[in-house]
């Protein structure tokens, strides 16, 4: 048996997922684990703002990935030499889908930290990361790179299905559509835990339980999906340079002048996910979807799950095909890092090889 080690941090930038699974002609998730940033970590990634502070946190991140790893390792008692590879997505800190002119060339760039290199020599595995980069040189905005992992991990030629990832940002993949349809359908999580941490103090809102108590406001609602990047045709990518602060402060302000309780602004900022998802399910689906498959964190939000199933109906979460909703990124990841590996196109649609490795120490071998 050989096997892949998946690390995935993502827009929310709560912390490091880790996913192992057994690499064989229909990848099988093995076990996972979520290793926390402490607060202090996150409030520095989110408030980068010098080259300084990047480029120490790129080898912090590297070292704290790299510890994560020797964690799970341990932790789950695997055979060293049975791991094939360790293939880490980094933390994104920047996102920027759209062109602009710098000099005379037309360019749209991205940014993910945790040096790999980093990872490679502290634990002796080989590392593959930095993936969004060659989608952009191959035409790609470099978001989202889930379609290729969905489609492996739950294509099903017997049944038209979407898969739905709520992470900090939502995406959306129609796996049966050929070519393959999928983009960023808004924010996921992010706007909701940036609401419940102004609000609230806390996190995120555990299990959807805020907005439950709250009710929506229609005309907020109607007022923040005029955004300009929902009215955007896909493909199309998002991150929080559009959904960050400045929305979260925007959503704070309308509601307060309108004296809505806070669970109420908890509840209008999760409806904008819902409604964002289910829009962009009716207005661009190829097919009648006949199952839903929701993953990311955002599905243990029964908030988010119980609006999505009561308007879309064939709605199911990941784990009910061997893939807790939490790990299906991380152990995506992983099978990227592998099929790169074995220079197998990861990006099928293009024909593209994302991804960098890093090589641990040189061992000499004796002749």
């Amino acid at each position: 048996m050989s096997f892949a080690i998946g690390m995935m941090s993502g827009t929310s930038v709560d912390g490091i997922d880790v996913s192992l699974i057994e690499v064989k002609r229909r990848p099988k998730f093995v076990s996972s684990a979520f290793y926390p940033y402490p607060s202090e970590v996150k409030e520095f990634i989110l408030k980068i703002t010098t080259l300084e502070d990047l480029t120490y946190a790129n080898f912090a991140l590297g070292e704290m990935f790299a510890i994560s790893a020797k964690k799970f390792i341990d932790s789950h008692e695997i055979e060293k030499n049975k791991i094939l590879l360790i293939s880490s997505h980094g933390q994104t800190i920047r996102h920027l889908p759209k062109f602009i002119k710098v000099w005379s060339v037309k360019v749209r760039g991205t940014l993910q930290i945790g040096d790999i290199s980093v990872i490679a020599v502290r634990t002796g595995i080989i590392t593959v990361g930095d993936f969004r980069p060659a989608h952009i040189a191959g035409g790609g905005e470099g978001a989202p790179l889930s379609p290729f992992f969905h489609r492996e991990f739950f294509f099903s030629r017997n049944e038209k299905r979407v898969v739905v990832n709520i992470g900090g940002i939502a995406n959306i993949t129609f796996i049966n559509s050929q070519p393959m349809l999928a983009f960023d359908t808004g924010p996921g999580n992010m706007v909701i835990d940036g609401v419940v941490k102004r609000l609230f103090g806390k996190e995120m809102d555990k299990d959807g339980k805020i907005a439950s108590r709250g009710s929506a406001n229609e005309l907020i609602i109607k007022e923040l999906l005029s955004h300009p990047f929902f009215k955007k045709k896909p493909p199309k990518s998002t991150g929080r340079e559009d959904f960050g602060m400045p929305f979260i402060q925007k959503l704070i302000s309308l509601s307060q002048e309108k004296n809505l309780s806070p669970e109420d602004i908890v509840s209008t900022a999760s409806e904008i996910t819902v409604r964002s998802i289910i829009d962009a399910i009716k207005r661009y689906s190829p097919y009648k979807p006949e199952r839903i498959i929701i993953c990311g964190g955002g599905a243990k939000n029964l908030y988010l799950l119980n609006r999505l199933k009561e308007e879309l109906k064939v709605v199911t979460v990941s784990d009910e095909f061997g893939f807790p909703v939490k790990s299906v990124e991380s152990a995506g990841f992983a099978l990227m890092g592998y099929y790169l590996l074995k220079k197998i196109p990861n990006d099928p649609e293009r024909r593209l090889l994302l991804g960098k490795v890093a090589f641990p120490h040189f061992k000499r071998v004796n002749s």
